[in-house]
């Protein structure tokens, strides 16, 4: 077995201060925590990872005990590629994203982490970054752990400042009156990420946004943290940014971007699973995890649980131990919609790049813009910041081929509310090769005025050359359409969704009443559990997996899409019937159904 850790193991050899041996040793010592070891039969470490096992001390149960003390970390084989991938990192000038199961100790290895980028490195600053303050406090406790049990020969004064937001290394002495500061002067950041805009005017060698999957607004963060370790084209800090999957659980998609398009951000990936150190399957003299005998029995518990009735402690395991990263990102929420099929294609979107690749963000603009909509025309616009997704644009050989649901919101300049506008355009099933019953376009905003979020919808439905039909609680939805001689674009009130005992004589829209809510629910209940595979966006999948029980602005737009779908079916239904008389009507395979174009 390899002695990656033989002060811990063997301790510090007692030695004359300031003789020959004592300055070999120590300067032996400060060789290997700053350019790392390679001990016999062993592979190489990094210096700070070996300054973490000789050097740090962690609350741990040692030799059985089933009471916590402080001692030093055994050596493990997860804990080693972490280690290295941040080395590799700062020699690569990037940064690291680490999705990770609960329990890895990982708030310990930063704090090491930190502690050696502090000591060992002269005038360098350290942010900590974590989203409440009891979690930074936490950090702080475990690095003042760590520096108490330091030795003397490594153990630098913080008396130039020592407070909850700041550590600063060094001291001062007087020389002919002046004050002047000594020692290696490093600082030490600690913030909360109340503000994204935490560390700006800061310049860090190492930055560490701990359980980053609880940050509201992560990449904000991030970005506005660049110029803290960037000099021009040249990164000279390493930021590194941790999440554990159970704290992923309302679906931090600012995280899931970091992680899947990490090479866009600079950033190199790790994922690190259940299956590394799980107890039971973890050899802790060699300090190998059996990752595939610990797989074998999550996979085992999974099962046993997956046949309860209780679905929620199912999902809930899976995604606190992890074998994938699509687990760890898997929704654990509550809804009144079948979770396993949402669950599932949120996996197969997050696993596979040419699905995500499928759909495009990007904007509507109008190409002319006259008084008469019928005649403008709408063109679509490449845009990585954009405010549309789309996976099929339309398909002009065919009429009344695509739909629209709209769910509009009340308030327009509430800084308290979460609802947003939305707009799904739906594409019906064709009867040819074309795919269909699946949404092709969707748009999900709150912007600065409504008429902002009116004009997209009304361009969506231009570009598409669909009917939207819109929850009649936002009557100036309905005004502005009308105001635009757009009245065509809008769908009748749709019969399929009258109540029997519905007195409603609106022309354009649907009350959303008790009636209405339920039929909605049964439809998109029907939706998921037949087609739920055929939906590209994750953020509609998002809306579903919480719907019933949080706002959910998409999959209500997308509600109304399926109800739109329905009274049309019934439409033809009704038009069928009267073949027999000798009108003409179009041709459709099945109800609802549309084989060629309207004419």
């Amino acid at each position: 077995m390899a002695n990656y850790n033989p002060i811990s193991k063997n301790g510090i050899p007692e030695l004359k201060f300031g003789s020959s041996e004592f300055m070999k040793f120590w300067n032996k010592e400060l060789d290997r925590c700053k350019n790392g070891y390679k001990p016999t039969n062993g592979e190489w470490i990094p210096g700070s990872y070996y300054f973490y096992l000789n050097y740090c001390s962690i609350l741990s149960n040692k030799d059985g005990s089933s009471r916590k003390s402080l001692n030093n970390p055994d050596y493990r084989d997860q804990d080693h590629e972490y280690f290295s991938l941040v080395n590799q990192a700062k020699e690569e000038g990037k940064g690291l994203i680490v999705l990770k199961a609960r329990d890895k100790g990982f708030s310990y290895m930063n704090s090491g982490l930190a502690l050696w980028e502090w000591t060992f490195f002269p005038n360098n600053e350290i942010g900590i970054g974590a989203p409440t303050p009891s979690y930074v406090s936490a950090m702080r406790t475990k690095i003042t752990n760590m520096w108490n049990d330091l030795p003397n020969e490594f153990k630098l004064r913080k008396d130039l400042k020592d407070n909850e937001r700041t550590m600063m290394s060094g001291y001062q002495v007087k020389e002919k009156g002046v004050w002047i500061e000594k020692g290696n002067r490093s600082i030490m950041h600690f913030r909360t990420m109340d503000n994204p805009d935490m560390f700006r005017g800061e310049r860090l060698a190492m930055m560490i946004l701990d359980e980053a999957g609880e940050f509201k607004k992560l990449i904000r963060a991030y970005m506005a943290s660049q110029a803290c370790f960037m000099d021009g084209s040249v990164q000279f800090g390493v930021p590194i940014i941790g999440g554990t999957s159970n704290t992923m659980r309302a679906g931090n998609d600012d995280f899931m971007e970091l992680f899947y398009e990490y090479e866009k951000y600079n950033l190199l990936q790790l994922f690190i699973p259940a299956s590394k150190v799980y107890h039971g399957f973890f050899n802790i003299k060699t300090g190998e995890s059996d990752e595939i005998g610990a797989s074998e029995d999550i996979e085992l518990k999974r099962e046993r649980l997956k046949g309860g009735k209780d679905k929620s402690a199912y999902y809930l395991y899976v995604q606190e131990y992890p074998l994938t990263p699509e687990d760890a990102f898997m929704s654990t929420n509550k809804s009144l919609l079948d979770l396993e099929s949402i669950n599932n294609q949120r996996a197969l979107l997050l696993a596979n790049d040419k699905y995500r690749n499928m759909v495009s963000t990007g904007d509507l603009v109008w190409v002319s813009e006259t008084s008469d909509v019928t005649k403008n025309l709408v063109q679509w616009v490449p845009n990585p910041d954009g405010k549309l997704q789309i996976l099929y644009h339309p398909e002009h050989t065919a009429k009344y081929l695509d739909i629209g649901g709209v769910d509009s919101y009340y308030q327009e300049d509430s800084k308290t509310s979460d609802s947003k506008g939305a707009c799904i355009i739906y594409r019906r099933f064709s009867g040819t090769d074309m795919p269909g019953e699946l949404p092709v376009c969707m748009y999900n905003d709150r912007p600065y005025t409504k008429e902002e979020f009116y004009d997209t919808c009304l361009k969506m439905a231009v570009y598409y050359n669909s009917e939207l039909l819109v929850e009649y609680t936002d009557e100036l939805f309905f005004k502005y359409f009308e105001n635009r001689n757009a009245l065509k674009y809008l769908k009748k009130r749709p019969k399929a969704a009258d109540s029997p005992w519905s007195r409603v004589s609106n022309r354009f829209g649907v009350h959303m009443k008790s009636y209405q809510k339920n039929m909605i629910t049964e439809l998109l209940d029907d939706y998921v559990k037949k087609n739920c595979d055929s939906i590209m966006f994750l953020d509609i999948l998002d809306d579903l997996s919480v719907y019933g029980f949080k706002n959910t602005d998409l999959a209500m737009a997308f509600g109304l899409c399926l109800m739109h779908d329905l009274d049309n079916a019934k439409i033809m239904v009704r038009h069928a019937e009267t073949e027999e008389l000798g009108l003409h009507i179009p041709h459709f395979t099945r109800v609802g159904g549309l084989i060629k174009p309207i004419n």
